[in-house]
């Protein structure tokens, strides 16, 4: 066994698997974080059915006008407009947001959003956040 650091190893004793560790040192966890706090923003917003104004759904540049799940459908943008950081500008990103196509359990379809978040990196990489929201 090699004793000492090593420039051309990779060594995270924390990682679970040897693919978490080539999957965050290739920038994976860039593309991660940029899901998961879109994610997130989309899943706190209401489920209320009432659309922003006219031209707003999908439209990145509305997103201070968003007021629904919805609203977030077909966004395709980069990572540089969601993060506000330039660096970023070669991630895409895109979010879908429909209902499912049954009905879970007692809970209508209609009233279920299933959200997903897909992060490309600039090596053409993916990876996606998916999550859900329930009109309560």
């Amino acid at each position: 066994r090699n004793t000492g650091e090593r420039k051309n190893h990779i060594i995270d004793p924390k990682a679970p698997s040897a693919a978490r560790v080539v999957y965050d040192y290739y920038g994976g966890k860039q593309a991660l974080a940029i899901a998961e706090s879109l994610l997130e923003e989309i899943e706190l917003q209401e489920f209320s059915n009432t659309i922003c104004d006219v031209g707003c759904i999908g439209n990145i540049s509305q997103r201070n006008n968003f007021y629904d799940v919805f609203d977030y459908h077909g966004i395709n943008t980069t990572g540089a407009v969601i993060t506000g950081i330039t660096a970023l500008a070669s991630y895409t990103v895109n979010v879908a947001v429909v209902n499912p196509a049954t009905a879970w359990g007692t809970i209508p379809a209609t009233d279920v959003a299933e959200i997903t978040v897909t992060v490309t990196d600039s090596n053409g990489q993916s990876i996606q956040a998916i999550g859900y929201r329930v009109n309560d």
